[in-house]
This record gives structure tokens, C-alpha cells and sequence, in this order.
């Protein structure tokens, strides 16, 4: 498990440094280039594709530029004239875009049942719109009772009712300022709530195999990377998909009583999954 967990954590920490080292050329016909720039001259940009850092060197002739969106989030505009205006604003174009999202979730999948839902808030924290934190709050549930005799004597139950915590962070290669946008990002995971159960037990009295229905607490905590796709018809409103996977790193369904017994988040990865619409502002 600290295997898996170990390659979960590079994963993550790769999207982060592939999401935030490159320069940006926007032109003026409206294309977007990811590179290294080397210099910016009196004529033309001298850079390196982002994609082969040790190939030849690109010139672009300025007049070409409309803007270069550094790294660091300082960004230089060029004039109709060619002039070079700097600017520390971090967006020029995409203003309209805000840096909060409230979304509900009404369909969210969890280990526990294809039945949940939820609400979520992300929060852009640099100004390049690269990185979010991101906070979902999920219920889950699941009900089995059955008209089956559990062992041919006993109705067979089965109830879940989970309340899920995933606070992490999304990281957006291409900004999350625009129409459509793909982001990846680690998160934990953390669930609590209750589970009842049918098992059944030896009774050393009547010497008996007796059925009963059980009750217990339950409680999981694990780590997760998530990836997410992001569509903003307008700048307002909020369309999302999602889907998680990880590891469970602690659970206290190993301690269950003795019986017949099925141990959900001991023998499963995790998952998540969920469309959400919101509000952006």
C-alpha cells in the first residue's frame, strides 16, 4: 500500500511542475504556444518549444506577438506599434472568468452506492488561474434490505449512510480562465457514518447457527487523484464531470465482529465520481 500510495504522490507532484513551468506566446491570429523564452528583442521572440527544451531555438517576429504570459504571472503586452507595455496584470483577456466555484452535485458515486450527492467549493489561489484548492462535501447511501432469508431463516439487511470530505487541489494546465478546461490534482479522503448489517453466529446454548442484525461505526481515510473536466458555457455558469481514484490508507471495518462479513473499503480502491453545476463568481 505504500507502494501505490509513493507512485500516487509523483504522479500528483509531476502535474503540479508540468502545470506551472512554461511561458505562454499568445498571437495576434489567436494561436497559444507553451515554451521557454530565451530573449525578446527589438524584432522578434527568441524561445524553445516547451515539449523538446534541448532542441533548436524559434524565432517569432514581434509584430506576430499580441502578449507573452511568463511563469512567474508577470505579463508583457506589445502595441500595434510594436512598443513593449509591461504589466503585472494576470489576465487580460479572460477578467470576466471569477476565482469561486459553488457547485451542487446531484449525481456522486462513491464505494458505498451509485446513490449520493453533494456540494462543493474551489477557490483559484494564484493569479495565473493554475491552481485551485478544492474542497466537495458528499452524503452517500445505500439501502439492500431484502425479502431473501439470509441463511434461509433471517431477512437480509443491508444500510449504509456515509458522510464524505475530499479537500485537495486541482492543477490546470491551460488555466481554468475558458470554456473548457481539464484539470488534475491529488486530494484526501476522508468518510464517516454507519453501516447495519445482517451476520449470523454460533449460539454455544442451543448449539445453533442464530441470525442477527448488527449496527456499527465506520470510518475511512485515504488519498485520491482526481481528474476533472470543466465547461463554462458562460462566464457564470458551471458545468463539471469527475472521477477519482485511490487508495484507502486506514479504515476500522477491520474490527468487525466475527460472522459473515463483506469488507468494503479493505478490499476496494477508492473511487468517486460525480456532474456537478454551479455558480462562478
Amino acid at each position: 500500500m505504500q507502494i501505490r500510495l509513493t507512485l500516487l504522490t509523483i504522479i500528483a507532484a509531476g502535474a503540479v511542475n508540468s502545470a506551472i513551468a512554461q511561458d505562454r506566446i499568445y498571437t495576434k491570429s489567436g494561436g497559444m504556444y507553451e515554451v521557454k523564452i530565451k530573449e525578446v528583442g527589438t524584432r522578434a521572440v527568441v524561445y524553445k518549444k516547451w515539449s523538446n527544451l534541448e532542441g533548436p531555438d524559434f524565432v517569432m517576429p514581434k509584430n506576430e506577438v499580441d502578449r507573452i504570459k511568463f511563469q512567474n504571472g508577470d505579463e508583457e503586452q506589445f502595441s500595434m506599434q510594436g512598443r513593449l507595455k509591461a504589466t503585472k496584470t494576470p489576465r487580460s483577456s479572460n477578467t470576466e472568468y471569477g476565482k469561486n466555484i459553488i457547485a451542487l452535485s446531484p449525481i456522486h458515486m462513491t464505494n458505498v452506492s451509485p446513490i449520493g450527492f453533494g456540494l462543493s467549493y474551489e477557490r483559484v489561489i494564484d493569479k495565473n488561474y493554475l491552481v485551485s484548492f478544492y474542497l466537495p462535501i458528499v452524503y452517500s447511501f445505500k439501502n439492500e434490505n431484502s425479502n431473501n432469508y439470509y441463511g434461509g431463516y433471517y431477512p437480509y439487511k443491508d444500510e449504509r449512510k456515509m458522510a464524505w470530505f475530499y479537500p485537495g487541489a486541482k492543477i490546470y494546465p491551460t488555466g481554468s480562465d475558458g470554456v473548457v478546461r481539464y484539470g488534475v490534482g491529488p486530494s484526501l479522503a476522508f468518510g464517516t457514518g454507519d453501516r447495519t448489517y445482517t451476520t449470523s453466529y454460533f449460539d454455544p446454548q442451543t448449539q445453533t447457527t442464530q441470525y442477527a442484525d448488527v449496527s456499527e461505526n465506520i470510518f475511512v481515510m485515504g488519498i485520491l487523484v482526481n481528474n476533472s473536466l470543466n465547461i463554462n458555457p458562460t462566464p457564470r455558469l458551471h458545468l463539471g464531470l469527475e472521477l477519482g481514484l485511490g487508495i484507502p490508507y486506514y479504515t476500522n471495518e477491520n474490527d468487525h465482529p466475527q460472522g459473515n462479513y463483506y469488507n468494503t473499503f479493505n478490499d476496494e480502491p477508492l473511487v468517486q465520481f460525480n456532474f456537478n453545476i454551479g455558480y462562478r463568481f
